[in-house]
């Protein structure tokens, strides 16, 4: 059989076939394109999630613990040298404006023994100086929570990336229930927004949701999602007597009284192989 064609593809096939195959590479690269963006935007969220989560465990887990927490709001050092335990006043910092760039949440001491090995609750027990710190965020940096785990020694307890800390916060609030008789906290509420990113975004904004498109620096479409999370901690632990009060019939309250009554929560044991 003898061939027609000895020229190979005319120019006009050769100009076909390079538009299919340029449309073919510009779909692969579209469609990657997209996969890519939704994998950061899927990942950012995740780890806005967890982070989410990862806060509420450690707040739960010192606040529980706390021991002699005053409602006294006194300003002071990141110590209980000379003032009892404590928490800041109610606040909502749901702008830059109306957030100090550093907040002292709270300083006080919390249980930490697992109360194992040891009949005698007073022997078996061991105190720690306890300090949660918020510093607000800015356009181009997120808030971030610090929990000084501390020292049974006693020196000053400062924020620092040595400590627990979380990230990506974008507001955060704070409101005390204190006990109808005396003056000591029971409970503590907190609402808080973690930042994620979607779109693929370049310029990542931390500016809290009400300041965008009006404060310096807070770009209003920026590709940005809040997560919202809320949660209350009883401060099961807290003693309701003050360190004068000894429990004798003199006393309003007995030393051992604590907002769930005379019980004692040692911090709890995760067991073996779980």
């Amino acid at each position: 059989m003898r061939i027609q064609n000895t020229f190979g593809f005319s120019l006009i096939e050769l100009m076909v076939a390079s538009a299919i195959g340029g449309i073919m590479m510009a779909v692969i690269a579209t469609v990657l394109s997209i996969a890519q963006i939704q994998y950061i935007s899927t990942r950012d969220r995740i780890i806005a999630e967890t982070r989410a989560s990862e806060i509420e465990i450690a707040l739960k887990s010192v606040l529980s613990q706390a021991v002699e927490v005053s409602n006294d709001t006194a300003a002071g050092a990141g110590n209980l040298a000379a003032l009892p335990g404590r928490l800041a006043a109610n606040f909502a910092y749901n702008t830059i404006a109306a957030s100090p760039v550093w907040t002292t949440i709270g300083v006080f001491a919390r249980e930490v023994r697992a109360g194992v090995g040891n009949a005698d609750p007073v022997s078996a027990t061991a105190i720690m100086q306890t300090a949660v710190f918020y510093r607000r965020p800015a356009a181009a940096t997120s808030g971030v929570l610090f929990i000084d785990l501390g020292n049974a020694a006693g020196a000053a307890m400062v924020a620092g990336y040595n400590d627990l800390y979380f990230d990506r916060i974008s507001s955060i609030s704070m409101t005390k229930s204190r006990h109808p008789t005396y003056d000591r906290v029971t409970s503590v509420n907190f609402t808080y927004t973690i930042r994620y990113h979607v779109g693929g975004a370049q310029n990542k904004n931390w500016c809290p949701a009400a300041d965008m498109g009006i404060a310096a620096g807070c770009i209003a479409n920026s590709g940005w999602r809040d997560l919202t999370r809320s949660f209350s901690v009883l401060l099961r632990n807290n003693l309701l007597g003050t360190s004068a009060q000894s429990g004798n019939a003199a006393s309003a309250v007995s030393r051992q009284d604590r907002v769930m009554g005379n019980l004692h929560f040692f911090q709890p044991l995760i067991p073996k192989n779980f």
